[in-house]
């Protein structure tokens, strides 16, 4: 049950920016935003386009990775996520998975960079526990935060 609730929550919290985005047409996108967004990522595919809070977000696919991009109406970007594999993590990061959670499986892996700041967040199953666990690591790898 605490398994349920917890997913339920994270589900919540991730899809949060989602529900306040409405998705548009491409064609209503500002033609710079466009241009600045192909120069950015020239090989992006299946590209979701929302209005947003801040201005625009895209979701989209880029060299097999899936990613998202904030964009201010200045074309700015405000916020930056990819999905990484465990693998892309740091040596630091990867070896406290290993110390701590070695018979956790990783789920998901993503890179959360903002104009000031990179956080790394794992979120990884523990089947002896039945716990998820939420992991953010600075971008060398050092933990910042570990929920259960």
């Amino acid at each position: 049950m605490t398994k349920r609730i917890l997913s339920i929550c994270l589900l919540l919290l991730l899809a949060a920016p989602a529900v306040s985005a409405q998705k548009i047409k491409q064609k209503k996108v500002p033609f710079d935003l466009l241009v600045v967004f192909r120069d950015a990522y020239p090989a992006a595919t299946e590209q979701q386009w929302r209005k947003h809070p801040e201005g625009f977000l895209v979701k989209f696919e880029h060299l097999g990775k899936r990613k998202e991009v904030v964009y201010k109406p200045n074309l700015e970007w405000v916020s930056r996520e990819s999905s990484l594999t465990k693998a892309e993590l740091p040596l630091p990061a990867l070896l406290h998975l290993q110390e701590n959670l070695a018979t956790c499986d990783v789920q998901q892996v993503r890179a959360l960079e903002t104009t000031s700041n990179v956080t790394l967040e794992v979120i990884a199953y523990c089947p002896a526990d039945k716990k998820t666990q939420l992991l953010r690591f600075d971008r060398n790898g050092r933990l910042l935060k570990q929920n259960d």
